[in-house]
């Protein structure tokens, strides 16, 4: 497996996974909130990173 793309605003990150599902990758979030780590996945990079940067817009809050 490669490395993960991760994204941060200094005091939070979320990585971004690529993971094989049923033959193709699909890109998975990995970040923490309220003590529970949270995945969320998405078939396209594009909408991982977009979902990901208002995750960060939102416990930078």
């Amino acid at each position: 497996m490669s490395q993960p793309i991760v994204l941060t605003n200094g005091q939070h990150e979320i990585k971004i996974y690529t993971v094989p599902n049923r033959g193709r990758a699909v890109f998975q979030l990995s970040f923490y909130e309220g003590g529970h780590r949270q995945r969320q996945t998405y078939g396209k990079l594009c909408d991982a990173r977009r979902e990901a940067k208002v995750v960060l817009t939102l416990t930078g809050a």
